[in-house]
């Protein structure tokens, strides 16, 4: 399993529209092949900053059968017109998960 991460800066004014667009877009992306899961996290100190976390059986489910299913033409037309830049996204291989000692 790979989490894909990306961060996202939202254009000003745009915050509404950027999550009722990835509402829309949330399901399209839970019927992806390969898909595990995603969390969407806004900045505390930057709010125009998005994180989302996505969880992929493989590089190759995000980036070849999630594209081949158009999954990034819809990424493009309903989520990337309110982003002031371009989507910066990596693939990472879990290391190590800490639990609370109690």
């Amino acid at each position: 399993m790979v989490t894909e991460v990306a961060r996202l800066t939202v254009a000003p004014g745009h915050d509404d529209q950027f999550e009722r667009a990835f509402d829309e877009f949330k399901d399209i992306l839970a019927q992806a092949p390969g898909f595990h899961g995603a969390e969407l996290c806004r900045g505390v100190e930057r709010p125009s900053e998005y994180w989302l976390l996505v969880r992929w059986e493989s590089v190759e489910a995000h980036m070849v059968t999630f594209k081949g299913l158009g999954g990034f033409a819809r990424w493009d037309q309903l989520v990337v017109p309110h982003l002031a830049l371009p989507p910066d996204a990596v693939h990472a291989l879990p290391r190590a998960t800490v639990e609370p000692a109690h």
